[in-house]
């Protein structure tokens, strides 16, 4: 069995329509929606071995923000192979991680962590997956290579706007 966190980087701003979309911060909006992640995760107790990023601005903001709750304060590596828009990117970086690694927790991108997580799940799980949303997933699985349609359930889903 193997626990997935795949988390959406929060809200960016767009102030500078010049910035590449690599190099986008985050708002403030953003920056008070990471506290409120964080402070859900010490809740639920949850604990990742390995936090790893997208290595685009905001999403490696927000990975230093959840850190210290899912990642005991462990800094996130800074993986631009999950600088993409497709499931099949985050899959193949997924299939690649040690088997010592019985928990992941992945900052990326939508649609890629919305069709990731339907994948999974083999089934259309959200209508949406909104920005700094943590979605923690069980895996039937041993190794990391064996991840594959449909061998995950939707354990818990959380959203800064989520009424508690």
């Amino acid at each position: 069995m193997k626990t997935l966190y795949l988390i959406r980087h929060a809200k960016s701003s767009w102030d500078n329509p010049q910035l590449d979309d690599h190099d986008r911060p985050l708002n403030n909006r953003g920056f008070k929606s990471i506290a409120i992640i964080a402070e859900r995760i010490a809740e639920y107790d949850w604990h990742a071995q390995k936090l790893a990023s997208s290595t685009a601005l905001r999403a490696m903001t927000t990975a230093t923000g959840l850190a210290e709750a899912i990642a005991g304060g462990q800094p996130a590596a800074a993986e631009s192979e999950l600088y993409t828009f497709s499931q099949e990117g985050l899959k193949r970086y997924l299939q690649k991680q040690p088997d010592s690694i019985s928990c992941i927790a992945l900052v990326g991108h939508n649609p890629a962590m919305e069709m990731l997580l339907d994948y999974l799940t083999e089934d259309r799980q959200l209508s949406k997956f909104p920005t700094c949303a943590i979605a923690r997933l069980e895996l039937d699985i041993n190794r990391w290579d064996e991840l594959d349609l449909g061998c995950g359930v939707l354990d818990e889903f959380e959203y800064p706007k989520k009424s508690k």
